[in-house]
Order: structure tokens, then sequence, then C-alpha cells
């Protein structure tokens, strides 16, 4: 007997965001060359993938013989495990990180061992340490599923560890094309001589996932060793990912539309996250790691009773949070009220003045904001109403604890002068400032000046990136006189061996007036009290005559110069 079929309602595709998918698709011109590849099915790939090997070298600056194509960068995780070092000794990575590094180690019968997470972050001095004696390392940065990037002297901790050990590191770089303009890359240290390899893919931003194809660039040797090995298989990229490959990467225009319209995207996703009472982990990818109370019963309900796949981040060791991808606007709508029925905020802020969340506790109720009085002043106060009348949000938010240690970090954050007021740009606001705006800040002029704007989008992308550290960012000028903002000045970031440096950017109609001077000196006498600070620095050119004088007028002395860089330094 015929069992009676039993009718099913037809259920609408799930929204994918759980893969990192580019909402934004391929560059047309990939599509166009991947589908002129399809009609020539019948004949077999290049197995040299010599067309994009070269495109890759060109693009990159590097030698062809530095560059492996392959089936995507997990056929070169494969590989590299497979091959690269020595395989009587076990690899090492950290935990919390993508497993695939973890699996095929084990299946290459070479053994893994994971290095604990600092946090959400790369454990990177332990994993440094653990280079002495490891067959291979392997990273992610940005790291995979937190979504953070390593800073300078990170990554440069690595490089010299695999020189000093001659383990090899390879560091997946597969987000690396959504990450500000000089995120610390492989490609930095080519010429080093340590044995190192970067993996990189076409997946992500170039939105060739369906495709898979990747490469890896990196010392010679090692990439030789690779193409060996691919000698097994040497028919694995197609046709028509080779083709759409060289096409994507001569589509320089889409791929920057990408990346600006991913890190908008993203920005506001953590905004509206932050409405809602939740954070997100600092990010310079295309997704965003949630905390949750439950990350895998909340995926789990996502898909179930919602429709929405995300990533469970427990799945690559870091329980507690959901990886999701910065799709569609209309999908993270979606998304927003689905995780609000599944993982309930225990107490949202209400009103105009939580923003962005600035690290409070995970899992902490945010009972508090932090709000700026009219003369510029912090205060803590409770995430009920709208703000008073004049009083501006900074953003941060959480509880009442978190919020005055906040506060009690953040002495520095109003400097006073004679006749100005230096307030640093908040994280909102440097978003805002980046993207051409004026944060409605009362620039004198209307508008901030290009150097100011400058300025912010390194502060955004510090930001964002997990580097930035309060009190080393960027400061506006506000003239006590009529409230205007006349200028902004700041740091290049954190201090590095002792020393911090400051740029500056005045309006024109503000020159001559000595604020640049009255603001550097405070600016720069703030800096020289701080632990672990003996020098300030700033440089111009020649020709830069009026910056060289305020410097000199406030107190800095001429140092040698330096590839044609005038320097002057401040010290304690």
């Amino acid at each position: 007997m015929t069992a009676p079929t039993v009718a099913r309602t037809a259920r609408a595709a799930p929204l994918r965001l759980h893969l990192s998918e580019s909402p934004y698709g391929p560059s047309p011109h990939a599509l166009r060359a991947a589908h002129a590849a399809v009609d020539d099915t019948g004949t077999y790939p290049d197995p040299t993938r010599t067309a994009p090997a070269h495109a890759i070298a060109d693009l990159l600056g590097v030698r062809p013989e530095q560059v492996a194509v392959a089936n995507g960068s997990d056929e070169l995780v494969l590989l590299t495990a497979l091959c690269v070092g020595d395989p009587g000794r076990p690899g090492v990575t950290t935990a919390g990180t993508f497993p695939g590094y973890r699996i095929c180690l084990e299946n290459a019968r070479r053994g893994c061992h994971e290095v604990p997470l600092d946090g959400t972050s790369p454990g990177v001095t332990a994993l440094a340490d653990a280079m002495e004696g490891a067959g291979i390392a392997y990273v992610c940065n940005p790291h995979n599923p937190s979504g953070g990037a390593l800073n300078r002297a990170e990554l440069d901790l690595l490089v010299e560890r695999a020189a000093a050990t001659g383990t090899p590191l390879v560091v997946d770089e597969a987000y690396l094309d959504f990450a500000p303009p000089g995120t610390p890359q492989i490609l930095d240290h080519l010429g080093s001589g340590a044995p190192v390899l970067a993996l990189r893919t076409f997946s992500k931003a170039h939105g060739l996932a369906g495709l898979r194809i990747g490469y890896a660039v990196g010392d010679a040797d090692l990439v030789a060793r690779l193409r060996e090995v691919q000698g097994a298989m040497p028919f694995s990229v197609n046709r028509a990912a080779q083709a759409a490959a060289v096409a994507a990467l001569a589509d320089r225009e889409h791929l920057e539309q990408v990346r600006s319209g991913n890190t908008a995207a993203r920005e506001r996703f953590r905004a509206a996250l932050a409405a809602r009472g939740r954070h997100a982990l600092p990010s310079v990818t295309n997704f965003l790691a949630v905390p949750v109370g439950d990350s895998a019963r909340a995926e789990r309900l996502l898909e179930d009773d919602h429709g929405i796949l995300v990533r469970d981040a427990g799945r690559f060791g870091l329980a507690g949070h959901l990886r999701i991808s910065v799709g569609p606007a209309g999908h993270l709508d979606r998304l927003l009220d689905a995780l609000d029925a599944v993982d309930p905020v225990t107490a949202p802020p209400h009103g105009r003045h939580a923003r962005v969340p600035h690290h409070h506790s995970t899992g902490a109720a945010v009972t508090h904001v932090i709000a700026l009085d009219p003369h510029d002043a912090f205060a803590v106060l409770p995430s009920t109403g709208e703000l008073p009348d004049g009083w501006r949000s900074t953003g941060w938010s959480g509880d009442e604890e978190t919020c005055r240690r906040q506060v009690a970090a953040r002495p520095t954050a109003v400097l006073a002068t004679e006749r100005l007021r230096l307030r640093e740009v908040l994280p909102t606001e440097a978003l805002e400032l980046r993207e051409g705006r004026t944060a409605d800040l009362p620039w004198l002029g209307g508008t901030p000046g290009e150097g100011s704007r400058e300025a912010a989008g390194m502060l955004a992308g510090a930001y964002t990136a997990g580097l930035h550290r309060s009190g080393w960012g960027m400061y506006v000028l506000v003239r006590e006189a009529d409230g205007l903002v006349v200028g902004g000045m700041g740091f290049h970031g954190p201090p590095q061996d002792a020393a911090a440096e400051i740029g500056f950017d005045l309006h024109p109609d503000a020159r001559g007036h000595g604020y640049a001077t009255e603001a550097l000196a405070a600016l720069a006498h703030w800096a020289l009290q701080q632990p672990g600070v003996d020098t300030v620095v700033c440089t111009t050119t020649a020709d830069n005559v009026p910056s060289q004088r305020v410097m000199e007028r406030a107190g800095f002395e001429r140092r040698p110069d330096r590839d044609g860089v005038l320097i002057h330094a401040l010290t304690r």
C-alpha cells in the first residue's frame, strides 16, 4: 500500500546571515567573464592558473612565483597543513578561531596545539611563544569570528618569531579587503626574509563565493612547495573562476563601492543594535559578533522560528556570541526584531542617548548612559527619558558602575586653555566626519577641513578595529568666545616606543591668532604627563613655514630631518 501524501506548507528561503556573503554581489565584469568562460566548458582549465597569478602579482607588486592560486583559501589551508614547515612537529594556532586550521592539521597527522584567546582576541604573545618547536603557525587577521584586527606591534612580533624560529607563519587574510587602509598585513613583511604566507579569497569582498577561488602570497620557497603539491589536483580551479577573478581584480571601482558600502552598513547595524541595548565586538569585517545569553539556542531559534540563519560563534570556540553578516538592510531589520524575541535584553535603553555603547560588560544590563553637558563635562545618567536641553549623547552606555569607571578613566577628554576647549571626538562623531558630514558640530566656515576629516577617518578605523585608546584620538578646538570649532588636533594613535605624534588642522580664518600654538602646547604637555611617554613629535615639510612656527612657539625643538620630513620634538 502506498503511503498517503502529506501536504506541506511552502516555506520561504531563510535569510542568509551566517556565511559572511556579500550582499553587493560580484563585479558585473567578473560575471560576464565567468559566463564567457562557461561557453568553453569542454576544455580543461589552465593547471598553472597563469592569468590570475599574474594579475594578482601585478596588483600586489610581487613576482608571479610568490603567488599560488587555489580552489578557495580552504584548499590552501589544507595544502599548507600537508606540505609547509616541519611535518614532524605539531602546528599551532589560537583557540576560538576558524576551525579549518585544526581540522586540516589533525587530518594531516601533524597534530595541533591551540593557545587560548586573550579575551575575544587572538592571544598573540602566547602564540609567539608557542612558535618555538612548532612545525607551522596559523593566525586569522582580521579575526574570525570576532572581527577585530591585529595591531602593527602584534603582527611584527609574530613575523619576528617566524624569522627567529624558522617556523612558517600562515596569516589568513580572508577579510582584509574590508579593513581600513593601513591595517597590518603580511604584504608589509615580504621583504624581511621571514617564512610567511598570506591566504586571501575572492569569496568575500569580491562576491565570488560560488566559484571557489583564492590565493596565497608570500615567501617564494613556500609558494613553490604549495605549487608542487597542487600537482596532485592540477585542475582544482575551474575556467569560470579563473576568468572571473582576473576581471574582478581589474574592477577596482566595484571593490571600493563594496568596501565603503559595507563600512557604512556595518556601523548602521552596530548603532541599531545599540539602540536596542545590545553591543557588538569591534570589527573591520563584513560581520559583527554580538553577545547573547545562549548562542547555540539563539542560533537554533532564529532558524526554526524566524527563518534566519546566523552563526553560533561557539562553533569556533567563542561561545556566547552570534556572528552575523552585514547583509541587506531589510534582512538586518528582521534579524533585530527576531533577536529581541529569542534573546530579550533585560533593560533596553530609551530615548536618543544610547547609540553606540562602549565596551560595557557582556550581558550586563544597560541602565545608565554617559552624556556631555553644555560645557562638555561628562555625566552619568539613568537610561530613561530624553537628555536635558543642550546635552549631547556620547554613545557610551552600560550599568552604572561601568559608566562611572569610563568617566573616571577619561579625565583628559576636555582640556581647557586660555581661549579654547579641546574636546575629544566621540566615535559616533568620527564616523560621521569621515563620511564628510559635520557630526552636528558648529564648524567655523560650516564644514570641517580636509585634515580634520582624515584624522576622523583614522580614529573611526581605530575604533572599529578595537585599537583606539581613550585620550589618544582626535580633538576638536572649540573657541570659548563663540563656541565655534576652529579646527582639529590629535594623536596619530597610542604612544609607541615612549613617543606620541600629534597632527593639527586649523580653519584658514582661524590662523594667525595663536590658537594652534595654544592647543598644541596644552595637548603635548598632557601627553608628557602620561605614564611611559617621554617625547611628543610633530612633523611637517620644508615649505610649511606656518606649521614650523607653531611648533617652535609651543616649545618644540628641531630634530634631524628624515627622508625630507622636518621633525620637531618636545621631551619630558
